[in-house]
C-alpha cells in the first residue's frame, strides 16, 4: 500500500513531545516507518517534499529528514500535471504548496495522504472527492492499516 507523509509529518517527530496530542502522533508516524521499513508499507515521495525539506533551517532536522525520505520506493516530480491539478485543489481552500503535496500523492496512486495539518484534515473529505485519495492523520493510518496507533 503507498502512502505519501506530508513535511508536517517529518516535522512533527521533532516537536514538542510533552503535548500529549504530539507526542501520540510522533509515536503513530514512528510506527509507520517501522511498517515501511519492515516492507509493509510503500512510502512515495516528492520533488516538492524534497524541497520544503531542504529548506529546514535546523540541519539536524534537514539530515534527519532527507535520511528518511531515502526510504521510499519512489519519488514524483513536480510537472505542468501536477501545478494545473494543484490549482485545481487549491479552489476548495488549499494552499498551493500543500495542494502540490497532495497532487503528487494522488499522481502516484497513493492510498492515504498522511498529515498532521489541521486545515488539511478538515478538508479529507472535499479533497478525496477532487483527488481520490484518503487523507487522515498518522493514528488513523494505523487503524486503516490494521495496525494499533
Amino acid at each position: 500500500m503507498k502512502i505519501y507523509l506530508d513535511t508536517c509529518c517529518y516535522s512533527r517527530l521533532r516537536d514538542d513531545q510533552s503535548i500529549l496530542e504530539i507526542r501520540n502522533e510522533t509515536l503513530s508516524i514512528r510506527r509507520i516507518l517501522d511498517l515501511i521499513d519492515e516492507g509493509r508499507l510503500d512510502l512515495v515521495t516528492s520533488e516538492i517534499l524534497e524541497y520544503e525539506i531542504s529548506m529546514n533551517p535546523n540541519e539536524v532536522s534537514r539530515i534527519t529528514f532527507m535520511e528518511l525520505l531515502q526510504m521510499s520506493n519512489e519519488r514524483v516530480e513536480v510537472d505542468r500535471e501536477v501545478f494545473a491539478l494543484a490549482e485545481t485543489v487549491r479552489s476548495i481552500g488549499i494552499d498551493f504548496s500543500d495542494a502540490l503535496h497532495l497532487v503528487c500523492a494522488a499522481k502516484s496512486d497513493c492510498f492515504l495522504f498522511i498529515t498532521v495539518d489541521k486545515g488539511i484534515l478538515k478538508s479529507a473529505r472535499e479533497i478525496s472527492k477532487v483527488l481520490r485519495i484518503g487523507v487522515m492523520n498518522p493514528i488513523m493510518c494505523l487503524s486503516e492499516v490494521g495496525e494499533e496507533p
